[in-house]
This record gives structure tokens, sequence and C-alpha cells, in this order.
């Protein structure tokens, strides 16, 4: 009787330890998340870094990109050269060379 409950207990102890080690899991690749437009925009715009924000005027630079910035883009239909770049969180819109950006 001694025995069988040594080798019960044996058995339990085994299957405990197992139970408890860590389990391998795979390994999980994750990309950069890409963002999406906004609804109302015509397009996703990406602008490299010192990418020159400019007044309605097109001319009057406003601010310069600091970094790789993604923001919304529309289409300019007074200045057919430019987009218009709303960068997200933000109402305030400007006009960036189409040549300078990437449209996505």
């Amino acid at each position: 009787m001694k025995k069988n409950k040594g080798i019960a207990a044996l058995i339990i102890g085994v299957l405990l330890l197992f139970s408890f080690r860590n389990k391998l899991r795979g390994s999980v690749i994750v990309d950069q998340p890409q963002p999406l437009k906004s609804p109302d925009a015509d397009f996703l715009i990406k602008a490299p870094d010192g990418t020159e924000l400019l007044a309605s005027d097109g001319v009057k630079v406003m601010g310069k990109t600091s970094g790789v910035v993604f923001a919304d883009g529309f289409y300019s239909r007074q200045y057919p050269q430019f987009y218009i770049l709303r960068q997200f969180g933000s109402t305030n819109k400007y006009y960036v060379y189409a040549g300078l950006v990437t449209r996505l």
C-alpha cells in the first residue's frame, strides 16, 4: 500500500513539475502601424523631415516638419502643384509642394 502511494505521489509530482514549466511560445512579428487618413481627407500624405508648410498664398512659410510626418491630404483647386496638408488632431491646413511629399 505504501509503495502504491509513493508511486502515485511521484506521478503527481512529475505532472505538477511539467505543468508549471515555461511553455514555448511562437514568435510574433509586429509591423509598424500604418496611419490611416481621416474620412474627410482625399488621401494620406507622407512628408519628409524639413518639409516647408506654406500659408494659403503658397509663398509664406508657416513652419517645417520635424521628422517624417503622416497627415491628411487634400487636393488644391487654387494651386494644382500643391497639396493641402492637415496634421492629425489639428484644424490648421497648410500648403505643401506636391513634388516634395509622397501621396499614399
